[in-house]
C-alpha cells in the first residue's frame, strides 16, 4: 500500500455506517497507524482501513475470478489431479 502523507486528502468509513466521509491525514502514529479527521471526529485507524482520496471504496477490493458453470447451470468446484496410493513401495 502506499503510504500516506500529512495534509493527504483520504475517506474512511465511519463506525456503524455505511458511507465513506472525506478527511485529511493529521499525523502517522505509528508503521501503519495514522490520526485521521473527518467531519464526524478524529480518529485513529490502520492504513488498511484508509482510501486515498480520489479513489472510490471499491477501488481497493480485489476481484474474485468468477467461477466455471457447467452445462447444466451448476457452479463447477476446484478438481485435483487423483492418483492410486503407493503402499510399501509397491506398483499395482
Amino acid at each position: 500500500m502506499i503510504e500516506l502523507k500529512v495534509g493527504d486528502k483520504i475517506r474512511m468509513n465511519i463506525p456503524r455506517q455505511d458511507t465513506w466521509d472525506e478527511g485529511v491525514v493529521l499525523s502517522q502514529e505509528g508503521n501503519r497507524k495514522y490520526k485521521v479527521k473527518v467531519q464526524a471526529g478524529i480518529y485513529t485507524r490502520n492504513r488498511r482501513q484508509l482510501i486515498l482520496g480520489g479513489q472510490s471504496p471499491t477501488a481497493e477490493v480485489e476481484d474474485e475470478p468468477e467461477p466455471e458453470i457447467s452445462r447444466n447451470g451448476i457452479r463447477n468446484r476446484p478438481q485435483r489431479n487423483r492418483r492410486p496410493p503407493q503402499r510399501y513401495g509397491i506398483d499395482e
